[in-house]
């Protein structure tokens, strides 16, 4: 029994020996990697060529096609269509009836001004006569002055009333006229917009009836263009847009003008770029909506280099430094690239150019074609080098 419980002691004093002795070493394990240095980082660099090619520089836009000019027919009297002549869409010569208004009403007024004027001028006609008796009268000395010169006030008087009666004539005339609605030009019928029995009034603003364009072979756009893209429009400049209509199709265009009267909707501020287009195949219809491409401006075979490697910038603040200065503040077309300089970013100044979204032209600076310009950084394993390869730099455990 002695024995027995001596070696059960022992087997206990060993498990807690073991035990004791596995905290000491993880504790001390853990205090030498506290106080180690930190082994150096592993970075893989994307690099890519600066390389000479072609830049194109484009402001996107949409708008609606619109025709060039559109004529809004109405009446300037008030009454009921009697008859519509014309419909959507239909071919219209100038002058050509597109509908009639109910004319009893006006003939009836006509009718009471003529017989008006008859009246006016049958009292002109009296006071005519009474006038030369009176005068002849008073020559002979059987009428006086007063007479004659009452006699003459009042053949004025019936000659005006005439005149009066003979303009109402020629009002209601016109206003008999003004019931056939004739095209004003030849053109294509837009829109209709009254129907036979439907009663337009005019008395305060003249209703449309009709929508005329003289010509849809040439149409234009009407664009949103942002205050950002604005500065760099010019008149003349290449279009290219597309439509939902015809998915796949292209179409050409130039820019007319910019209208200098803005639009503000939510604090955002954007301009009506005027673009002209050409339409003989009648393809293009009023209200599609266009995307726009406007070439801003094209260069070919320059030098250039990815947008990406204008935004890099490194990861490590300690490199963030060219030569070991600060690197300066960028000014309007001055940026700045980095390439690898023993194994480390260098950032190298440039002068940029065109842009298309993709690439960016360099216009000036100590960069040339063939340089590896460094787009962006990870941390871990990889290798590589080239236009869109990688650059391990640095090596050692993670820490």
């Amino acid at each position: 029994m002695l024995s027995q419980g001596l070696g059960l002691g022992v087997v206990v004093f060993s498990w807690r020996n073991l035990i004791i002795a596995a905290v000491v070493l993880g504790g001390a394990y853990f205090a030498w990697r506290a106080i180690s240095p930190a082994p150096e980082q592993q970075v893989n660099y994307e690099i890519a060529a600066a390389e000479l090619g072609d830049i194109t520089q484009i402001a996107q836009a949409n708008g609606t096609l619109n025709p060039v000019s559109v004529i809004n027919i109405g009446t300037q009297i008030s009454g009921v269509v009697k008859t519509v002549k014309s419909d959507f869409n239909e071919l219209v010569e100038q002058g050509q009836v597109l509908a009639e208004l109910d004319t009893r009403l006006l003939e009836a007024s006509l009718a009471q001004s003529r017989a008006q004027l008859k009246k006016a001028q049958a009292s002109a006609r009296l006071a005519k006569l009474t006038f030369d008796r009176k005068k002849g009268i008073l020559d002979a000395g059987g009428a006086s002055r007063t007479e004659v010169d009452t006699a003459e006030q009042q053949l004025a008087s019936a000659e005006a009333d005439a005149a009066i009666a003979a303009a109402s004539v020629k009002r209601d005339e016109t206003n008999l006229g003004f019931a056939t609605i004739a095209a004003p030009v030849a053109g294509v019928v837009l829109s209709r917009d009254v129907d036979v029995g439907q009663t337009v009034a005019a008395s305060f603003q003249t209703p449309t009836l009709f929508r005329i364009s003289p010509n849809l072979r040439s149409m234009q756009i009407n664009t949103n263009l942002s205050e950002a893209d604005v500065g760099t429009i010019r008149q003349g400049q290449r279009v290219t847009f597309s439509v939902d209509a015809f998915p796949g199709k292209t179409y050409q265009g130039s820019v007319r003008q910019v209208r200098l009267n803005p639009t503000t909707v939510q604090n955002v501020v954007t301009y009506n770029a005027v673009i002209d287009v050409d339409n003989p195949g009648f393809e293009l219809l009023p209200g599609m909506t266009a995307f726009a491409r406007i070439r801003i401006g094209e260069a070919k075979g320059v030098l250039r280099v990815p947008n990406s490697a204008l935004r890099y910038r490194p990861k490590d603040p300690a490199q963030q430094r060219a030569g070991g200065k600060p690197e300066r503040k960028e000014t309007d077309g001055t940026r700045g690239v980095h390439i690898l300089q023993a194994g480390k970013p260098k950032r190298v100044v440039v002068l940029t150019g065109l842009t298309d979204g993709k690439f960016t032209q360099i216009i000036g600076g100590n960069l040339k074609a063939g340089d590896q310009v460094i787009t962006g950084e990870s941390e871990g394993d990889g290798q590589g080098n080239g236009r869109g390869g990688q650059v391990r730099v640095g090596g050692g455990p993670p820490r």
